[in-house]
């Protein structure tokens, strides 16, 4: 069971900020920690702009501005007062080393755009496109395509966006991939073309932030895989390298019972946002405390250890318990609690 703090149900969570590529040894540690706290605003700092187009004119969904217009009456379980830093010692992961493919520089990008790009010139664009980046056998798909591409230039562009209009915009976004799969390379390709040669940083941060969402969630094609995993190597935006890099080569491993159904948690786009990993403190019923390890997987070996017991993992959440099996995804537990 996770662990409690200061009679406010919730867990502790950290997450690790590695100073060089995730593949390398001998890392230092620092991390965030989550912990249980009441609810409370969310304080956020001056940026610099972020707009290279307007946002006014772009459309939003029906149901989508639905959601915003009842975002006051949305409480969130956690929001950023959640999140304090401490260093301290995280256990190594206990999965082998990640490795880029042997023929990872055969597949450079403009390989792909070249063969799937037939009606786009590849570079970052301002305006909205009129037809999607790869083909689409039917007309829903289309129009999610183009509606999908608007809200990419509004995440990206609006100065004003922050808080939980920021997180609702974002977690729709990747909703789409979960919940169609032949738009998860749409949404990937989308994200590639507007992070190409973008000389804005701040708006080229915020697309690397959507495209460490998506990752977290969902998979691109087989098609695609290797030539996204090129592509990030070469060009992903300051520390976003390492960071989608294992995402890929992870999420690449995941067996189908796995996968996602629900778009980041708090914790996640924390992570996301300052290109950290993640691991859990956890404890059993009888307060043992056991260690959890960046994929958010136990162990069994480690944690079982000296117990003849198998394990579930469970979140206690005020108004309900969820739990699932062992080999699932912590963050996406908590995604699930947080519903």
């Amino acid at each position: 069971m996770l662990c409690e703090r200061n009679g406010i149900n919730g867990v502790e969570c950290v997450c690790v900020f590695r100073s060089k590529p995730f593949w390398r040894e001998n890392v230092k540690l620092t991390a965030l920690r989550w912990r249980g706290s009441r609810r409370g605003p969310t304080r956020r700092t001056g940026r610099a702009s972020r707009a290279v187009a307007g946002v006014n004119h772009l459309e939003i969904p029906a149901e989508l501005a639905f959601i915003f217009s009842k975002l006051d009456e949305w409480q969130c379980v956690h929001n950023e007062r959640n999140v304090t830093k401490v260093v301290g010692e995280v256990a190594k992961s206990v999965y082998p080393e990640y490795r880029l493919p042997s023929d990872i520089d055969q597949h450079a990008f403009t390989k792909f755009t070249n063969v799937y790009f037939k009606a786009h010139i590849w570079g970052m664009k301002r305006e909205p496109i009129k037809t999607p980046f790869l083909a689409k056998t039917n007309e829903s798909d289309y129009q999610c395509s183009l509606a999908l591409f608007k809200l990419i230039l509004r995440f990206m562009n609006d100065n004003n966006l922050s808080g939980k209009k920021e997180r609702i915009l974002g977690d729709y976004i990747v909703q789409k991939g979960l919940l169609n799969e032949t738009m998860r390379d749409e949404i990937i390709c989308q994200l590639c073309n507007q992070t190409w040669k973008n000389d804005n940083e701040a708006n080229n941060e915020r697309a690397w932030i959507l495209m460490a969402n998506c990752l977290s969630c969902f998979a691109p094609s087989r098609h695609l895989y290797k030539y996204l995993l090129k592509y990030v190597s070469d060009h992903a935006y300051d520390g976003y390298k390492a960071h989608c890099q294992r995402k890929l080569l992870q999420i690449q491993k995941l067996e189908p019972e796995g996968r996602r159904t629900y778009p980041p948690c708090l914790l996640e786009w924390k992570s996301n946002t300052r290109r950290t990993n993640m691991a859990l403190e956890a404890r059993f019923a009888d307060d043992v405390a056991v260690r959890r390890f960046p994929r958010g997987r136990f162990t069994k070996a480690r944690a079982a250890r000296g117990r003849e017991h198998s394990i579930t993992q469970m979140f206690d959440k005020e108004t309900a318990e969820h739990e699932i099996k062992s080999s699932g995804l912590a963050p996406h537990l908590y995604s699930l609690a947080n519903t």
